[in-house]
């Protein structure tokens, strides 16, 4: 496990984007605006895994870790979910249930890391 600091944006408009970078000295970052300006709130997380894609991370403050999705990630399960949407509104049953099998790989594979994870450092599952 290592520790990280996060810096997360916040605007008036916006719910705020997270960049995760290590801190091995645990001092403060250099950044403390957005590109555009807004200020950004620092908090430490915990990193169970390494920080690539489905990283596995505990917020200060959280009981339980969770998982650090990307934003194009996300935008891309959105787009199966949604073409899952289309193919059953379409009687298309076929074709939906090959869609689903594929995320429901997908999302075995994600739950599966992050299990393995929690139990590598002793946490237990909070499902």
């Amino acid at each position: 496990m290592r520790l990280f600091t996060c810096v997360q944006a916040r605007s008036a408009d916006q719910g705020g984007t997270s960049r995760f970078r290590p801190d091995p000295s645990r001092t403060a970052l250099n950044e403390t605006e957005t590109k555009t300006g807004d200020p950004v709130e620092r908090v430490e997380a915990e990193l169970f895994t390494d920080g690539g894609n489905d990283a596995v991370v505990r917020l200060a403050g959280r009981k339980f870790p969770g998982v650090l999705i990307q934003g194009d990630t996300l935008s891309s399960l959105r787009a199966d979910v949604a073409e899952l949407v289309e193919l059953c509104s379409a009687g298309d049953l076929e074709e939906a249930r090959h869609v689903a099998s594929l995320l429901q790989v997908d999302l075995e594979s994600r739950l599966q890391r992050y299990a393995d994870a929690l139990d590598a450092h002793g946490i237990s599952r909070p499902f």
